[in-house]
C-alpha cells in the first residue's frame, strides 16, 4: 500500500507490531507476572536475542513498545550512558530483571537490576531504630567520626545460567529475588525494639533516626547491613511497633519526619511572616535600618528594586555555626551516616568544602563516602533550623517594604524605598548590610542578589555565592542574562527544556534571538511571553504571599494493614490529625481529597516498610458546606476510601499508603486586603435589620427588634404563637388574653416592617446595579481611541489630520462614528434608568397601605406602649444612596510619530535619506533639534530600545561625515543620556 510520509509508515508498522504482540500473549499466554508493564529494549541484551526476550516478556503479561513512547515504564539494556539515563527519567533494568522474575514466577523489585547500581539497598526508618544499649553518645560519635577505610565485600556471580552474562552483583541474592549484603563480620540482631520506639527520642536519637542499624555498630565502623532485612518478618516485634497500626504512630511519624517539616515549613513561615507584619513596631534608634522610609504612593512612579535571599548551605551552616572546628572539613546533612559507604540515604545539603569534592545536594551517602572518605555526616536539627529562619524573617521584615517567603531558608524582598538614587553604589552597599546583619543574628552566611525583578535577582545571587553579594540593573540586564541557562529560569521544568532543547535552546541568549513567535510555537503562549520577558530580565510579578489553599497529610511509609477493621481505625486516626491541622490553622474546607497506593507486586519492596512501586489511587468531591469536625472528616473520607477499594478492588493487605487534603478553604484570615466575599446566602432578619438600624431611623428599627426578640421580664424566650395551647388560653381572663393577642399581632407587625424595609433595600440596590451598568461602556472593542479625541473631528488641526498614515486615519473615522452610536445607546438607556427610577416607591407604598390596614387599634396601642414617633413609614429617612464611580475610558499608548512615521525601520530610512542628502556639510540646528526633540520623548516613554537602534545608527552613518554631523550626534547622545540619569539614574550604553 502507499503512504503519504513516512510518518504514516511508522504509525502502521507500529500498529501492525502492536497486534502482532497481542496475538501472541492471547494465544500462548503463560502467566501475569509482568500485567501493566510496557518495556523498551535498548540495544543489547546480552546472550538471548531482542526478539527471543520480547517475546518471552509478552508470555508473561507484559507489553512492548518499539519507540521510546510516554506509555513505557522500564527500559531493558546493558549499557547506557550516563546523561541518557538522566533524560530518560524512567527505570534502566538489565534483563537479568525478566528472567529472574520468571523463574521466581513473581515480580521482583526492578530496584536490585538497575543497570550500574554497585550500591545495596539500605533503608532508613523513621523512627529511632538500633540496639537498645546504643546510647546517645555511641550514636554521637557514630555521626561525628570520620569513616575508615573498608573493604567492598566479595562479590559471587548470579545463580541464574541466564544471567552470566551480567555485571558482578556486590552481594548474594536471596529466594525472593532482593539482595544481602555480605557482612565481614557476624551481626547481632537485635529483636526487641518496641521500648525505644516507643519512647520519646532525644534530640540526638531523633535527628539520627534513620540509622536503622539493627546490628551494634563497632568503632572500626565495618561494613555490615545498616537496618533489618529486607525479608524481616512480619510479625515481629519490630514490625509490630513500626506499622501504622502501633499505638501512637501518626505522633512520632510526623515528629521526626524530615520530608512533613520540609513541606509544612514555607505555609507556616508566611503565617508567620503575615503576623509579624500585622504587629510589626517602630525600629529602635539602634537599628542598621533606621529609620523606616515611607513608602512612595499610588501616584509617585515606582522604580522597583529587589532584593533575593538565599542562605549558604543552611543545614549544614547551622551544624557548623555550633561546631566551629568543622568549619573547614567536609560537612553534610543526612538521616543515616553511612560509616560502611552502602547508605542510599540523601544528602540534604552540604558544605561548599564537601562540594569541592565533587559531591552535592541530593547524593547519597554511600557515593559521597567514595568521593570524599572524610566527609563529616550529621543529623538533622529541626528546632534549630526553625529558630534561625524566624529570625531570619524578622531581620528582612525590619528593611523591606514587602516580604516574600519562599523557603525556610529562601526570600524576595521589596526595598525600594531605601534606594534614593539609581547607578550610585547604593544597592549593593544595602545588600551587603543586609548581609551583614543576618550573619549578626543568626550566625549563618547569606548571599544576596538585587536587581530591578525578582528573576534578575535570583540569577544575581548565583553570582553571588558564596557568602556574597551581586548587583544588576538598567541597561545592563539584558547582557547578564544572555548567559543564563534556560534550565534555571523560574518555571522551567523538564518538560519546558526538553522543548527548548528540541529547537537547540539552552542559553536565555539564544532564546532573545529565537524570536517570541518561535518560542510560543514550541512552549504555547503564556509560557512563551513569559520566558522570553524572564530572558530579557523582564518580570513583573509581585511580591505576595499566598493564604493557605489546602491542608492535609499522606503516609505511604509503614501502611500495613490486616483486615478492614484496621485500615477504619487508622483512617480516623488520620482524620482526628487533620481535623488537628484545621484548628490550629482555624479553618474550614468545601472540598476533600482521598488518596489510596495499592501494591503492584507481592513481597516487600527493599525500603523497610516503604511503599514500594504502587498504583496511585484517587477521588475527591465538592461539599455544599464546610467540614471541619473529625467526625465530619471521616464521615466523608470514608466513603471515597470505600468507593476506590470498591471499585478498584482494593484488598486491606494491598495498601501502603493513605491520605486526605482538604481544600478551597475557608476563613477570614485567608482573604487578603482588597478581596470581598460575595453575599450569595441570605442572612436572618435580625442580622438584616441591625444592619438597617444605621441611618437617622436607628431608634424605629431598634424598638421593632426589642418586639421582635420574644423576651419577657426575666429573659425567657417566649412561645410562637403556633405553639400556644388554645385550650389552655381560652380560660385566662379577658385582659390577659388581650395581652397575648397584642403582643404576639406586635410581633407578626415588626416582622411585616422588616420585610418591607427589606424589599426596599433590595430594589434600591437594583436600581444603583442598573445605573452603573448603564454608565459602563460594556464592549470592550468600542474603547479605543474614539474615547481620546474630540466629538467632533473638525477639532484636530487639519495640518496633523493630513500628516496621519491613511490606516490611522481610516480608523478614526470609523471611531468616531461607533462613540456616537455608542454614546445614543448610552443616552437612550439612561433615560429608560431614570423612568424606572421614578416608579421605584410603588413597592413601599403598596407595603405602607397593607400594613395600616391591618387592625388599626393594635397597631396605635403598640405604637404607644413601644414610645414610637406617631409618622408614616413612607417618610422614614433613608440611608443616602453611594455613590457610583464613573468608569474611565482606558488611557491608550499611541506611538510617537516622526515625520509620519511610527516604525522605527521607516524612521531610521528617512533619517538616512536626511544624512546622505547633506553628508559634506553641517546639518540644520533646526532639524537636530527636531530630531533630539523625538528622542528625548522616547527615552520618556521608556522605549530605549528604539533609541538605541537610532542612535547607533546615526552614530555610524555619520562618521564619515562632515565634523558638524559627529558634534549633532554628541549632542544627541549628551540629551538623551541627560533624560535617561533623571529616569533609571545611568546613561544609556553606547555600544
Amino acid at each position: 500500500m502507499a503512504y503519504d510520509d513516512f510518518g504514516d509508515y511508522m504509525k502502521e508498522k507500529h500498529r501492525k507490531l502492536q497486534e502482532q504482540s497481542a496475538h501472541i500473549a492471547q494465544t500462548q499466554k503463560q502467566s501475569n507476572i509482568f500485567a501493566g508493564i510496557i518495556v523498551y529494549f535498548d540495544g543489547h541484551v546480552g546472550d538471548m536475542t531482542m526478539t527471543d526476550l520480547k517475546e518471552l516478556f509478552l508470555l508473561h503479561g507484559g507489553l512492548v513498545h518499539d519507540k521510546l513512547t510516554p506509555q513505557v515504564t522500564h527500559i531493558i539494556a546493558t549499557t547506557m550512558t550516563d546523561t541518557k539515563m538522566k533524560q530518560h527519567r524512567r527505570p534502566v533494568v538489565t534483563p537479568s530483571w525478566i528472567l529472574e522474575s520468571i523463574e521466581a514466577q513473581k515480580l521482583l523489585s526492578y530496584l536490585n537490576y538497575r543497570l550500574y547500581s554497585l550500591l545495596a539497598p539500605s533503608q532508613s526508618t523513621l523512627f529511632t531504630t538500633g540496639s537498645t544499649t546504643t546510647t546517645t553518645k555511641s550514636r554521637s560519635h557514630m555521626f561525628l567520626s570520620s569513616s575508615s577505610s573498608s573493604s567492598v565485600p566479595n562479590t559471587s556471580k548470579a545463580t541464574s545460567s541466564e544471567t552470566q552474562h551480567s555485571a558482578k552483583a556486590t552481594a548474594s541474592r536471596d529466594n525472593d529475588g532482593f539482595l544481602r549484603p555480605l557482612p565481614k563480620t557476624p551481626t547481632k540482631v537485635v529483636n526487641n525494639l518496641s521500648d525505644s520506639l516507643v519512647k520519646t527520642p532525644t534530640k540526638a536519637s531523633t535527628n539520627a533516626d534513620i540509622e536503622d542499624d539493627d546490628s551494634e555498630e563497632s568503632d572500626e565502623g565495618d561494613d555490615s547491613w545498616f537496618g533489618p532485612k529486607p525479608d524481616v518478618d512480619m510479625n515481629s516485634d519490630w514490625v509490630k511497633a513500626n506499622v501504622c497500626t502501633a499505638p501512637g504512630f501518626l505522633d512520632r511519624y510526623f515528629a521526626t519526619s524530615r520530608l512533613h517539616f520540609l513541606s509544612t515549613w514555607k505555609q507556616d513561615l508566611i503565617d508567620f511572616v503575615i503576623a509579624e507584619k500585622a504587629n510589626m513596631e517602630v525600629l529602635p534608634p539602634d537599628s542598621p535600618f533606621y529609620p523606616r522610609p515611607a513608602k512612595p504612593t499610588a501616584k509617585q512612579p515606582k522604580l522597583r528594586t529587589i532584593a533575593h535571599i538565599d542562605m549558604d548551605c543552611f543545614f549544614a551552616s547551622v551544624h557548623i555555626r555550633d561546631h566551629p572546628e568543622l568549619a573547614n572539613k567536609p560537612v553534610a546533612v543526612a538521616h543515616s551516616s553511612g560509616l560502611g559507604g552502602k547508605s542510599t540515604s540523601e544528602l540534604a545539603s552540604c558544605n561548599y568544602v564537601a562540594r569541592s569534592h565533587g559531591i552535592a545536594n541530593g547524593s547519597s551517602v554511600g557515593k559521597a563516602r567514595q568521593l570524599c572518605p572524610d566527609l563529616q555526616v550529621v543529623p538533622y536539627e529541626f528546632d534549630k533550623y526553625d529558630e534561625v529562619s524566624r529570625k531570619l524573617y524578622r531581620t528582612l521584615l525590619a528593611v523591606a517594604d514587602e516580604v516574600q517567603a519562599v523557603s525556610c531558608d529562601e526570600a524576595y524582598i521589596d526595598v525600594s524605598s531605601r534606594i534614593t538614587g539609581r547607578g550610585q553604589g547604593q544597592e549593593l552597599a544595602l545588600a551587603n548590610l543586609i548581609r551583614a546583619e543576618i550573619r549578626k543574628e543568626t550566625g549563618c552566611p547569606a548571599s544576596v542578589g538585587i536587581s530591578e525583578s525578582l528573576v534578575a535577582a535570583r540569577m544575581a545571587t548565583k553570582k553571588a555565592k558564596p557568602d556574597g553579594a551581586f548587583w544588576v540593573g538598567g541597561i545592563e540586564t539584558p547582557r547578564f542574562m544572555e548567559s543564563v541557562k534556560v534550565d534555571d529560569l523560574p518555571g522551567v521544568g523538564w518538560g519546558t527544556k526538553r522543548k527548548l532543547a528540541d529547537i537547540k535552546v539552552t542559553t536565555c541568549k539564544e532564546l532573545s534571538s529565537l524570536g517570541l513567535g518561535a518560542i510560543q510555537n514550541q512552549v504555547g503562549d503564556k509560557t512563551g511571553q513569559t520566558l522570553f520577558n524572564f530572558a530579557k530580565g523582564i518580570d513583573t510579578r509581585v511580591l505576595v504571599n499566598k493564604p493557605r489553599q489546602s491542608i492535609g497529610a499522606e503516609i505511604n511509609w509503614g501502611v500495613r494493614f490486616q483486615n478492614d477493621e484496621q485500615v477504619e481505625t487508622f483512617f480516623d486516626q488520620l482524620a482526628e490529625e487533620i481535623h488537628k491541622r484545621m484548628t490550629r490553622c482555624r479553618v474550614k474546607g468545601r472540598h476533600i481529597h482521598v488518596t489510596l497506593k495499592k501494591r503492584l507486586y507481592e513481597g516487600e519492596p527493599p525500603k523497610i516498610l516503604g511503599c514500594g512501586h504502587c498504583e496511585n489511587l484517587s477521588k475527591s468531591k465538592d461539599l455544599s458546606f464546610n467540614i471541619f469536625t473529625k467526625a465530619q472528616i471521616f464521615r466523608e473520607g470514608w466513603e471515597l476510601i470505600k468507593s476506590i477499594r470498591s471499585s478498584s478492588q482494593v484488598a486491606a493487605d494491598e495498601i501502603r499508603g493513605v491520605g486526605i487534603h482538604i481544600t478551597k478553604l475557608d476563613n477570614d484570615q485567608r482573604r487578603e486586603d482588597g478581596q470581598q466575599r460575595l453575599q450569595f446566602l441570605a442572612k436572618p432578619y435580625g442580622s438584616r435589620t441591625t444592619s438597617l438600624a444605621s441611618s437617622s431611623s436607628k431608634p424605629v428599627l431598634d424598638k421593632v427588634d426589642n418586639v421582635g426578640a420574644g423576651k419577657n421580664e426575666v429573659g425567657a424566650p417566649l412561645p410562637t404563637f403556633e405553639e400556644i395551647d388554645m385550650e389552655s388560653l381560652s380560660e385566662l381572663p379577658p385582659e390577659i388574653r388581650q395581652e397575648y393577642f397584642e403582643y404576639y399581632e406586635g410581633q407578626k407587625r415588626s416582622r411585616e416592617v422588616a420585610f418591607a424595609l427589606e424589599l426596599e433595600q433590595q430594589h434600591e440596590q437594583q436600581e444603583q446595579h442598573a445605573s452603573k451598568r448603564a454608565r459602563t461602556i460594556s464592549p470592550k472593542k468600542e474603547l479605543t481611541m474614539s474615547q481620546l479625541i474630540p466629538q467632533d473631528l473638525s477639532a484636530i488641526p487639519p495640518e496633523v489630520y493630513n500628516q496621519l498614515p491613511l490606516d490611522i486615519r481610516r480608523e478614526l473615522d470609523t471611531q468616531k462614528k461607533n462613540a456616537e452610536k455608542l454614546r445614543n445607546k448610552a443616552t437612550v438607556t439612561a433615560t429608560t434608568t431614570v423612568t424606572s427610577k421614578k416608579s421605584g416607591g410603588l413597592i413601599k407604598k403598596v407595603m405602607n397601605k397593607k400594613i395600616q390596614k391591618r387592625q388599626p387599634d393594635i397597631k396605635q396601642s403598640f405604637r404607644r406602649q413601644n414610645g414610637i414617633v406617631d409618622e408614616p413609614l413612607h417618610i422614614i429617612p433613608k440611608a443616602p444612596p453611594r455613590q457610583i464611580p464613573i468608569i474611565e475610558p482606558p488611557v491608550i499608548k499611541l506611538p510617537i510619530p516622526f515625520m509620519g512615521h511610527t516604525s522605527i525601520p521607516d524612521i531610521r530610512d528617512t533619517l538616512g535619506e536626511w544624512i546622505s542628502s547633506t553628508a559634506d556639510e553641517a546639518p540644520d540646528e533646526d532639524d537636530v533639534s527636531s530630531v533630539v526633540e523625538y528622542l528625548v520623548e522616547k527615552v520618556h516613554a521608556r522605549e530605549c530600545a528604539d533609541v538605541l537602534v537610532l542612535m547607533r545608527y546615526l552614530s555610524r552613518t555619520a562618521a564619515d561625515c562632515h565634523d558638524g554631523w559627529k558634534q549633532a550626534v554628541e549632542r544627541m547622545w549628551l540629551e538623551c543620556n541627560e533624560a535617561a540619569v533623571s529616569i533609571y539614574g545611568c546613561p544609556l550604553k553606547r555600544d
